[in-house]
Formats: C-alpha cells, structure tokens, sequence
C-alpha cells in the first residue's frame, strides 16, 4: 500500500520544494492553480535559475496586480 504523504520527488530538489509549497498554500485555503502549476513545471523543465524565477514571478504579479488604465 502506497503512502499518500510519500512524494515520489526527491527530498530537498526544487520540485519537492514546489510540491510542499503547493501543500502549504492548499491547507491555507489558496491552491495552486493550472497556470502556476504549468509556470512552475516550465521553470523545472528549463532549469531557470533562483534568480531569473524570481524576477519573471515579481514580472508576471506586477502584471496580475497592476490594474490596466483604459485608454480615454
């Protein structure tokens, strides 16, 4: 019988970081949706560094948050 708290993901790797952030934010009442998790997939994919994650992450909220100004 297969323990469901087990991660087949390497203890201690990025992606076994995502995965328990992704918990983490679930148990708080805010999931992970498809878009963050096919972002943070990409990130894995492509090997992005610590650095270049972050700055498209503050990118791509500045672009969620900022309201767009309609043109007049």
């Amino acid at each position: 019988m297969k323990n469901e708290l087990t991660s087949v993901t390497e203890y201690g790797t990025s992606a076994h970081r995502v995965e328990e952030a992704f918990a983490c934010h679930a148990v708080e009442g805010n999931p992970a949706t498809e878009e963050h998790e096919e972002m943070f997939a990409m990130f894995e994919r492509e090997n992005w560094s610590d650095e270049k994650c972050r700055a498209y992450l503050a990118e791509w909220t500045r672009e969620k948050t900022v309201p767009t100004l309609a043109a007049e």
